[in-house]
């Protein structure tokens, strides 16, 4: 077999063969694909249209599910370079393996396969997102083949089948079943629930597992001899594509024809290929095993291995010189600063749903980020872009740009900007978030400059936690603001201690504030203390002369500044600017006898009259007379005077009050000379305080009276 040469795409490639043959140049077409096969992606093997719904396992173990898709080789033949998956409720970082099975027989069942390629794989993005994985090598396939997935899954917590429901399915295309141990990928009827048909499951749809292909291959025609003489019949061929002339590694999977006709010497197969096998790599080696008559199994291989070798190829190829666009595709188109594009575009997804549609953080791309905006060196004010709906009726264009050193926003900040009115929206610089603010200076900054809420937040539960207020650190506590709905205080706004599930504080719809409970308070502030010793209001004033720690006031006869239904508690001084009235009094003293174990109470005197009472001890001159000196405001005090004279130490039968009080002083006659008079005066109060209050014996019960 001579030199034979073979082109793919714009490179032509020279490849030497074994025994004798001579070379064709080839151009690598494929052939149509079958109806039901979604192609509008070269080379992508798929049915789903990427309207999908998660369904979960009828059995609850713990097992290792598999899913099966059957697929038709492009053009006979083709190199699987890649499968994609989407593997449902399965967690993130989950093991998986993935799969491509040939079908010798061309049967499309399931259980007639032979693995050509197993690689283990990490589940990435789960739901309905699509995780597309490299192969370890490109996998020829020819005919019926077969791609699949498997993973271990959790009993009823995971859900790892997603289907696409949106698409017409069609049996015999899509298989699932389950290991109760490891999934035996070698031979799939081999296992608990053997692949069976997925509409025999109830579910007649599509599973989301593609195969993506190099839809690249080379036509390999040559001559075979057998005893020194041209070998007419049929023959299978296996051919392996390494990078070394002996021994060295695979650089594809073993691609295998059954049945190739053989006339007069001369074969013609069309090899596929990956794109990948001869980018950057070395001049790979073709391994050539051929088995005489069909169907003997008595492969031998042909030696030495076929050096595939290149030619002189176009690099670069000018848009005006393309020829034979698909239909389906718009062609790009020269606009003015650059060029465009008709349709939606798709990057790294064959199916985009957006005018740009850009996938990534998979295997074989970075984990992030999967689009990058960047402002050039020389760009004073960072790096911007642009969401533009002013052609829309009342819409309006928003920038989202990353701040440079010029903005005068200030550098390094991630700021939203209403353009068209140039209001800002969101501000985020560091840690630091601002509304309506580019400088935060807290965590979360609003500047509002017209009249309304700042700030409001909605919710329709009956119990509503609008606003929660955490700390985390040693001793602190979790609260929770609510507005209430019909859940138990309906109508009313609280703040909720959650660490002890208690409400300190209630603002009720009528205005009045419970504190402590959450019952109807019983005044406009009710104040509950929960606790034996607990104080339920403390007031406290601070050392200057005027300070007060709790000040209640009323005007008029009626209303009360304040009112105690109990015993009340006075450790310090009691000053009363008005008029005292009570029900009984008493003072209370350490006993003098028993200081430390006793009380000594007295009773007050009372009186219907507002009196002051003075008193003495006086001695009398030798005529038996004495004047007794009161206070210097006795008279500006007092009216209606009565006297009262005890003598002490003798009788004193003829001791009268000589003079009356004048010049707030009194005399006493009558008495023995040197005695002592023992003297009592009371007045009635005629200070304007006491005129005012004055005291009225008797009247009749008001609805405020304690």
């Amino acid at each position: 077999m001579r030199n034979g040469i073979f082109g793919f795409g714009a490179v032509v490639v020279l490849v030497c063969g074994c025994a004798l043959g001579e070379g064709l140049r080839i151009t690598g077409e494929r052939a149509g694909a079958p109806g039901f096969e979604d192609r509008s992606m070269s080379s992508t093997y798929q049915y789903d249209h990427g309207g999908s719904t998660s369904l979960q396992w009828t059995t609850a173990s713990t097992l290792e599910s598999f899913e099966m898709q059957r697929f038709d080789a492009a053009a006979g033949g083709d190199a699987i370079e890649s499968i994609s998956v989407a593997w449902g409720n399965v967690p993130a970082g989950a093991a998986g393996r993935v799969f491509v099975w040939g079908n010798p027989t061309g049967d499309g069942n399931p259980t007639h396969v032979t693995l050509l390629h197993e690689q283990s794989v990490t589940v990435g993005a789960t739901g309905y997102a699509l995780n597309t994985y490299t192969l370890s090598r490109a996998i020829p396939v020819s005919g019926v083949f077969f791609v699949g997935m498997s993973v271990a899954q959790r009993g009823y917590s995971d859900s790892p089948m997603v289907i696409d429901t949106t698409t017409a399915y069609v049996e015999g295309r899509s298989f699932i079943g389950y290991s109760t141990g490891v999934f035996d990928a070698a031979d799939p009827g081999n296992n608990a629930s053997p692949p069976a048909d997925i509409k025999s499951k109830g579910f007649p749809y599509y599973v989301v597992v593609r195969a993506g292909g190099s839809n690249a291959g080379f036509s390999y025609q040559g001559r075979l001899s057998a005893g020194g003489a041209n070998y007419t019949g049929s023959a299978d061929f296996r051919f392996t594509l390494y990078d070394a002339p002996s021994g060295g590694n695979a650089l594809t999977g073993v691609y295998e024809l059954s049945g190739v006709a053989v006339s007069g010497g001369v074969f013609s197969v069309r090899i596929p290929a990956s794109s990948g096998t001869f980018v950057n790599q070395a001049e790979p080696y073709v391994d050539v095993a051929v088995a005489t008559p069909s169907g003997s199994g008595n492969f031998q291989t042909l030696l030495p291995r076929g050096r595939v070798t290149s030619v002189p190829s176009a690099l670069t190829v000018p848009w005006a010189g393309v020829t034979g666009v698909p239909e389906h595709l718009s062609p790009w188109t020269e606009v003015t600063g650059g060029i465009g594009y008709g349709g939606m575009v798709g990057i790294r997804t064959g199916a985009p749903g957006a005018a740009l549609d850009v996938w990534g953080g998979g295997s074989g791309t970075p984990s992030f980020p999967q689009l990058h905006v960047a402002a050039e060196a020389a760009a004073p004010y960072g790096s911007f872009l642009s969401l533009d709906a002013r052609a829309i009726p009342g819409g309006k264009e928003w920038l989202v740009f990353s701040s440079g050193g010029s903005a005068l926003e200030g550098a390094g900040k991630l700021i939203f900007k209403n353009q068209t009115s140039a209001v800002y929206g969101l501000t985020l610089d560091g840690g630091l978030v601002g509304i309506g603010n580019t400088n935060p200076s807290v965590s979360l900054d609003i500047l509002r400059s017209t009249n309304g809420n700042m700030l409001r937040m909605t919710s329709d539960a009956t119990d509503a936690s609008i606003l929660s207020l955490i700390n985390t650190s040693a001793g602190g506590r979790n609260y929770s603001l609510l507005s209430q709905g019909s859940a138990l205080n309906p109508g009313s706004f609280s703040i909720r201690d959650v660490s002890s599930s208690a409400d300190r504080l209630t603002i009720f719809p009528n205005g009045r504030i419970g504190m402590g409970s959450t019952s109807t308070p019983a005044a406009v502030l009710d104040v509950t203390a929960n606790g034996g010793s607990t104080t339920a209001i403390a007031g406290r004033a601070g050392p200057g002369p005027s300070a007060v720690g709790i000040y209640g006031w009323a005007t008029g006869p009626g209303p009360k500044a304040a009112i105690f239904d109990g015993p009340v508690v006075v450790n310090g001084t009691l000053t009363v600017n008005g008029s005292v009235s009570k029900t009984s009094g008493s003072f209370r003293i350490p006993h003098p006898l028993d200081p430390e174990g006793k009380w000594l109470y007295h009773s007050f005197v009372e009186s219907p009259d507002m009196m002051n009472v003075y008193n003495g001890i006086i001695v009398l001159d030798g005529e038996g007379r004495a004047v007794v000196e009161l206070p210097d405001y006795f008279q500006a005090l007092n009216s209606d005077y009565r006297y009262q004279l005890t003598a002490v130490g003798a009788s004193m039968p003829g001791l009268y009050v000589a003079r009356e009080i004048e010049k707030n002083r009194f005399e006493i006659a009558g008495g023995k000379a040197g005695a002592k008079v023992s003297w009592q005066v009371t007045g009635i109060r005629q200070d304007e305080a006491a005129k005012r209050e004055r005291i009225v014996p008797e009247r009749e019960r008001a609805a405020l009276d304690p």
